[in-house]
């Protein structure tokens, strides 16, 4: 709050830099009007899974050291996704039919799990895949039979 009777320069800023933490709203910069006061929104993305400290600076043109406020954060290790099963046997399959099979994705994470994209791949072409996972899994929770994976029986054996 500015307690002055005159508009007065101010200006946020985070030490050290580079650590995760931004200024996301300097709703008040560069000035800050005489018996004014705002608000100074700050982020945390962490980008390793460490403990992180910094400090948010705040000075005017009469205080170059107005205030401080320390900053802590931690980042957790996300883990990948547990898919179940591991493998799948679809075992014979007339030609012209197809079989399905289901796997179920769990998000192990305290965090929202992102899906970027899901696929079948095979190097004769025989399997195909729909996603109905959506585009995330909240933390701790399965996407129960989120992907199936179907095979296309075949008019002649596989190389």
């Amino acid at each position: 709050m500015n307690k002055g009777p005159a508009i007065t320069g101010f200006k946020a800023q985070i030490s050290p830099g580079n650590l995760g933490f931004q200024i996301s709203s300097p709703e008040c910069q560069p000035n800050l009007g005489a018996g004014a006061n705002c608000t100074v929104t700050l982020t945390f993305t962490p980008a390793f899974p460490k403990r992180r400290i910094a400090t948010l600076i705040v000075s005017d043109d009469s205080n170059p050291s107005a205030g401080a406020v320390k900053l802590i954060g931690s980042g957790i290790p996300v883990s990948p996704p547990v898919i179940t099963p591991s493998s799948l046997t679809f075992g014979a399959v007339p030609v012209g039919q197809q079989s399905d099979k289901k796997v179920k994705v769990t998000n192990p994470n305290k965090v929202a799990l992102l899906i970027q994209s899901i696929a079948a791949k095979s190097a004769v072409g025989a399997f195909t895949q729909s996603n109905n996972c959506g585009s995330s899994i909240a933390p701790g929770n399965d996407a129960i039979a989120c992907d199936a994976i179907s095979m296309l029986g075949a008019a002649k054996p596989f190389p």
